[in-house]
């Protein structure tokens, strides 16, 4: 069976690499692709740093004071209550690494 398959009408059992044309077209496709992300560079930068602001103030001006308004208005005492308290530092460290991240 197996020697009927490699000896077969159709050919060999690989397929011939691209031709000289479409490794050319490959490799100018690649260098637009290198030049377009280096132009954008200094974009991705803008684009970061307002990112960064949006969520200071989504996170910084709204989410934080809702839920320490929440949690203060909740009768929740004991160890839950203790764990509550902490979703707004982690809300506050989770902005801290993001607005850290753009740094590097």
């Amino acid at each position: 069976m197996a020697q009927d398959l490699v000896g077969s009408e159709a050919g060999p059992a690989t397929t011939p690499g691209p031709s000289f044309e479409e490794e050319e077209k490959d490799l100018q496709e690649t260098v637009e692709r290198a030049t377009l992300t280096n132009e954008r560079a200094g974009q991705s930068l803008v684009d970061q740093g307002i990112g960064i602001m949006v969520a200071v103030i989504v996170v910084g001006a709204v989410a934080i004071p809702v839920v320490q308004d929440v949690v203060s208005t909740t009768n929740v005492t004991g160890m839950a209550g203790n764990i509550l308290e902490y979703v707004t530092l982690a809300l506050a460290l989770g902005l801290f690494v993001a607005a850290i991240s753009i740094v590097r």
